[in-house]
């Protein structure tokens, strides 16, 4: 599957648009850049890890309220993975972010 819309958040990190396997409609994820094995994102109601060497999606319902739980999971792959991890690679920095307001230290997005 193709992610799409790929681009800078108020934030200064990554948010995508993508409609897994089991979601009913395309939603909005966020990317928290982690330069371990796997990113994790986030919708409105979806949560998942996005494995960085394979591009394969685990994603899931949130459950109880902040308590992120993969209680259901279904499993996908981001065919476009490098163009996904060039625009990580780009938002690098200790001190992004637009909002004027809340800064984001997104420095390790780097090492992706």
């Amino acid at each position: 599957m193709l992610v799409s819309k790929i681009r800078k958040n108020i934030m200064g990190t990554i948010s995508f648009t993508a409609k897994f396997k089991g979601m009913r409609k395309e939603q909005e994820f966020i990317v928290y850049a982690n330069p371990q094995e796997n990113l994790v994102i986030q919708a409105d109601n979806k949560f998942g890890y996005v494995s960085l060497t394979s591009g394969r999606v685990v994603i899931g319902n949130c459950n109880c309220g902040a308590a992120f739980i993969l209680s259901k999971h279904n499993v996908d792959n981001i065919e476009n993975m490098e163009e996904l991890k060039d625009a990580i690679r780009k938002t690098a920095g200790e001190k992004v972010g637009s909002s004027g307001i809340v800064y984001c230290d997104n420095s390790k997005a780097g090492n992706i």
